[in-house]
């Protein structure tokens, strides 16, 4: 009996919760009915007008962080390409040590400058001088001009030894002195020059430096000898193409871009005669 007592008392409790669970079910139910009605009187009830605001508010919050996100990786590609500029410039700088070297080699081990031209290295040395000149003035960073410099004098030196070797040192001397008094003067932090004399600066370089190359190319021709280098040749090829770069990168002067494209066309004429004549 005591068990039939006990058993009856538990169906009842048991039955109790099932219909507290039932009964909080449903209140849940009820509640969340509730919420979602609301929210939808709060949609209805807000203005056209203030929804279409605030559809434009997010699509110009979303167009804004799409922007700074392209613009910031923008920048850093652009960062990166200037530090790859800089140091090929510079990179430039070090291998211009060796572009005249072999003729500086041959011309001390023959002792002889037959196949040289000397209007060419009169011409390159007046056009380097006027093409550095020309960044310097400018104010352009020394890694896109700075093997200018050095060939510059390299060309100074050659000139001197094909000079020497043909009885010409006193025209040298004389030349010499009065050109490097001339670009004493442009040079000098004292002076200042206009854009428009910088650019016809500019354009002399250009048309000397290039021009510089045609005397040594026709000469080339009419001996059906090749006497320039073909390591020099090759190095001015790799050399203006990189120039080709660093100025678009760093600078985009145009007038410096058409020079060191004409450049790289002249030394590849050289490089073909080279292979077509044969070096001595």
């Amino acid at each position: 009996m005591r068990l039939l007592y006990l058993t009856l008392i538990l169906t009842l409790i048991f039955a109790q919760n099932l219909r507290a669970d039932a009964f909080l079910s449903k209140g849940l139910k009820v509640a969340k009915n509730e919420s979602v009605k609301q929210s939808k009187r709060r949609l209805a009830s807000a203005s056209f007008p203030q929804s279409i605001m605030n559809y434009r508010k997010v699509f110009i919050q979303a167009a804004a962080s799409s922007t700074a996100a392209v613009t910031g990786k923008t920048v850093a590609a652009t960062a990166k390409a200037d530090l790859v500029a800089k140091i090929l410039g510079y990179c430039m700088g070090m291998g211009s040590l060796l572009l005249y070297s072999p003729i500086l080699v041959r011309l001390l081990k023959e002792k002889n400058a037959d196949g040289f031209s000397v209007s060419t290295w009169v011409y390159n040395v007046i056009g380097l001088v006027c093409a550095f000149a020309y960044p310097f003035k400018k104010g352009f960073p020394l890694s896109t001009y700075v093997e200018m410099i050095i060939i510059s004098i390299q060309s100074a030196c050659i000139l001197c030894l094909i000079c020497s070797y043909k009885n010409l040192m006193k025209e040298y001397i004389t030349g010499m002195s009065l050109f490097c008094l001339g670009a004493g003067v442009i040079l000098s932090p004292a002076v200042t020059l206009s854009p428009q004399v910088l650019s016809s600066l500019q354009f002399i370089a250009i048309i000397i430096c290039n021009y510089a190359t045609v005397p040594q190319i026709l000469l080339t021709f009419k001996t059906k000898s090749a006497s320039w280098s073909p390591i020099t040749a090759l190095m001015s090829i790799i050399g203006n193409s990189v120039r080709i770069f660093t100025t678009v990168q760093l600078t985009g002067d145009v007038i410096t871009l058409t020079g060191n494209t004409m450049g790289l066309v002249g030394n590849i004429i050289l490089l073909s005669q080279v292979y077509s004549y044969k070096t001595r």
